[in-house]
């Protein structure tokens, strides 16, 4: 008896031992749930459980109460779907009729409603729970706040989509490529380093066709963005850009492309590029057309390579005038008078061929221009078909007329006061093409004949224009006053005056 006796203590001992073990386990396990449903309820992200077969909220966290502005009690016993946002509700029905398959939801967007009728983006998440035997008991949902993600794409979209709509009004191709080094066979284009390049065209604005001509398949061709490059300019081109694959910056060129249309098109490019973390390169720039630019820098380069030619030659007139009045000058103020009126109708074509931009000019101009000095109507007149010469031209005949003219106002016809000067020209077709002939005429003068010697004007005037015009001169010394008449090939520029009334 004393045995079982103490054996029964010893078992109510043990059980006693046990039941104190359970109930600080127990606890134990108050107080971890106590700390878990504390971190539900304060979680960061909106947490509501849901029962499956109504989709029904059963519970929910603080933090969704406080984000959407609800009473837990509006939300307990509620559809989940009345807090979705309208948009998004069927698709939401629609995945939650899958869980029972499923098991589980992964980064669905939606957006939520909050009570004010405004609604937050949300990426949500939902695990099932079940019992021993499978059955699925609620399903947790978690819901985090992504507003500022999603302004940020809103906003970097709408940026892309301005600046797109810029870029496609303006006179400039946008365009993107990415680019990976690769041990691939060779590709349409490669690398100066001996690495293989493949590069990939993401976009090419829709400008390229209206300025270039070409289709944007052309340029998204494997490797035809570089067939497109002038052929002298190409290997340097795609060599640069290959050397610059490690070395991300912005960069500025400047390189040719044969247009559509066969045509030469100068480019700037303005590339900027960056290396990703998986090692590809990815290419962003612009194209603009400079070829109108590029046509005026080399006209800018011709004029002033022109101007020098024309100041050297002016400056070796202005010498052999000097030389030759000088020589012919019997003192001093013969010498100033003469190399003064000399000068003077040089500055006079000058102003001539300046007012035409040096390209040409007109010979009612030229010929007005060098007889004003000399004489006015009545006295002195000039007509003739609307016609241009080369300032080359100009520059020669301006001399020749000064001279005729300087010759009438000292022995001819404008040293009297009855005399005058009748100027014409007009133009004949020769075998050897277009002719101009020019005829001056004087009358009413005193009676002139050919001189014993030849002074410099003179012999200006018989041999400027075969030497410097290739054409030819003749002087009739009438009883009635001196004739002269000038022939030369007209040549180039083939332009022609606005019709005019003469002068004088």
């Amino acid at each position: 008896m004393i045995d079982s006796d103490a054996q029964l203590e010893a078992e109510n001992r043990a059980l006693r031992d046990e039941l104190a073990a359970l109930e600080g386990r127990r606890d134990d396990l108050r107080g971890e749930r106590d700390k878990l449903k504390d971190l539900y309820e304060w979680a960061p992200d909106m947490c509501v459980s849901i029962d499956i077969a109504g989709a029904t909220i059963v519970e929910c966290n603080a933090r969704i109460l406080e984000e959407l502005g609800y009473e837990r009690p509006e939300l307990i016993g509620n559809s989940i779907l009345s807090i979705i946002h309208p948009r998004d509700r069927s698709p939401t029905a629609e995945r939650l009729g899958q869980l029972v398959d499923a098991g589980e939801l992964r980064d669905v967007e939606l957006r939520l409603l909050r009570r004010d009728g405004s609604s937050v983006f949300t990426r949500l998440n939902v695990t099932t729970r079940h019992d021993p035997e499978g059955t699925i008991l609620y399903a947790r949902c978690v819901a985090r706040d992504i507003s500022v993600r999603k302004a940020a794409e809103d906003a970097l979209v709408l940026s892309e989509a301005r600046l797109r709509s810029l870029t496609e009004t303006l006179n400039v191709v946008p365009w993107q490529m990415t680019a990976r080094l690769t041990d691939a066979p060779d590709r349409p284009v490669g690398s100066p380093t001996g690495r293989k390049v493949e590069y990939h065209v993401v976009y090419i604005g829709p400008q390229f066709e209206t300025i270039f001509g070409y289709p944007a398949s052309r340029w998204y061709d494997d490797g035809g963005w570089a067939e497109l490059i002038h052929p002298e300019d190409r290997a340097a081109v795609v060599n640069r850009a290959g050397q610059r694959l490690d070395a991300p910056g912005s960069y500025r060129d400047e390189w040719r492309l044969i247009g559509a249309d066969g045509k030469e098109a100068w480019v700037l490019q303005l590339v900027s590029i960056i290396i990703e973390p998986d090692g590809r390169r990815v290419l962003s720039g612009v194209l603009v057309d400079i070829s109108e630019r590029k046509a005026r820098e080399a006209a800018q380069a011709r004029l002033m390579e022109e101007l020098g030619h024309r100041v050297k030659n002016s400056f070796a007139t202005v010498e052999a005038v000097l030389d030759r009045t000088l020589a012919t000058s019997d003192d001093i103020s013969t010498f100033l008078t003469t190399f003064r009126g000399r000068i003077g109708a040089l500055a006079a074509i000058h102003n001539a061929m300046a007012r035409s931009d040096w390209e040409s000019v007109d010979l009612l101009e030229l010929v007005g221009s060098s007889l004003a000095p000399f004489g006015e109507s009545p006295r002195v007149r000039a007509e003739g078909a609307p016609v241009r010469v080369t300032v080359d031209v100009a520059r020669s005949l301006g001399m020749v007329l000064h001279e005729l003219a300087t010759n009438a106002v000292k022995y001819g016809a404008l040293s009297i006061g009855p005399g005058t000067v009748a100027v014409s020209w007009r133009e004949e077709e020769r075998n050897a093409g277009s002719v101009l002939c020019l005829d001056w005429i004087e009358a009413g003068g005193p009676p002139v004949r050919e001189p014993r010697h030849r002074g410099y004007g003179l012999r200006l005037i018989e041999t400027f224009v075969p030497y410097e015009l290739g054409g030819k001169t003749s002087i009739h010394w009438a009883e009635s006053g001196l004739c002269c008449a000038i022939e030369f090939a007209r040549g180039d520029p083939d332009q022609r005056a606005q019709p005019s009334q003469g002068v004088g």
